[in-house]
């Protein structure tokens, strides 16, 4: 892994109008490095990836992903420390769902 710092601070500043400033910086360093995909949550900053053409993926498909290549045991353990020990936050119906695609 690799820290990386943006570079136009003009676009994250624009941008910080609309989303936080870790989804703003997320969005224009994935436009800077021409990245393939930039995993982001935030409903509102997912919107605005798309809209300027960035690919996105969201922490859910990546656990779902990962099960499913039985690089973790458990989607529901993740998310339920995600839920105690973060400020990740996901509806019930949703966090059943993704359980429920998982197998388990």
């Amino acid at each position: 892994m690799k820290i990386e710092a943006v570079a136009d601070r003009n676009s994250v500043d624009n941008l910080k109008k609309k989303l936080g400033a870790g989804e703003s910086e997320a969005i224009v360093l994935s436009e800077e490095k021409h990245a393939d995909l930039l995993l982001i949550d935030d409903r509102r900053g997912r919107r605005i990836a798309m809209e300027r053409g960035i690919h996105v993926i969201g922490l859910l498909a990546v656990l779902l992903e990962a099960k499913k290549q039985t690089k973790i045991i458990s989607v529901r353990e993740i998310l339920e420390r995600l839920e105690k020990e973060t400020t990740f936050r996901i509806s019930v119906q949703l966090k059943e769902s993704t359980i429920k695609k998982s197998g388990e």
